[in-house]
């Protein structure tokens, strides 16, 4: 079952003071195996939040190339937070300022040093809003970036996963990972 509630709040982007609609979903995770890498995969939700998913996951990290969703729902099972936006024209600002953010977040301690927590930001053409934050079984969604939201997200949604543990993955981008770059395509 998939609840979806929207909700206006107040944001500060790089274009100012706006009203920013957020969208909240909440999923019952779904039967989530391990598929082969790379398969074709679908999803009840956008972004996915659970259900099928690579048997490898994307290393935590910042990405300037879309991750396979089938790799980060797969760090979201080990507890991750997956930071999403699509900007077709451009968002470097918010990208910046979202980095910035996850980097001021404190470490988890579950996480083995040099990592420090178990974030994902990466590009999503997919998306069907500018900016999300998914975590196993629930997103947010919205048009404008909204840092205090996303917070809050992560502050309920960090670490509550069936698989949480902090060991890093993969990174599917890499040329030497081995994964084409339609990878899930």
């Amino acid at each position: 079952m998939v609840v979806v509630s929207s909700s206006a709040a107040e944001s500060s982007s790089s274009s100012g003071t706006e009203m920013c609609p957020i969208s909240y979903v909440a999923e019952t995770p779904p039967a989530s195996p391990h598929t082969p890498a790379c398969s074709v995969l679908t999803w009840s939700t956008n972004p996915p939040t659970a259900g099928p998913h690579y048997g490898v996951w994307a290393a935590f990290r910042n990405y300037q190339t879309p991750v396979p969703r089938g790799f980060y729902v797969h760090a979201m099972e080990h507890g991750a937070v997956v930071l999403l936006y699509n900007c077709p024209d451009g968002c470097a600002e918010d990208v910046a300022a979202m980095e910035a953010f996850l980097d001021a977040r404190p470490a988890d301690p579950l996480c083995v040093p040099p990592l420090k927590n178990r974030f994902v930001l990466t590009p999503d053409p997919l998306l069907p809003t500018r900016f999300a934050a998914a975590a196993w079984g629930y997103a947010i969604t919205m048009e404008c970036l909204n840092l205090p939201a996303m917070g809050l997200f992560i502050d309920a949604r960090y670490g509550a996963a069936p698989e949480n543990f902090c060991f890093d993955g993969v990174d599917p981008t890499a040329p030497d990972a081995g994964y084409p770059e339609n990878c899930g395509q």
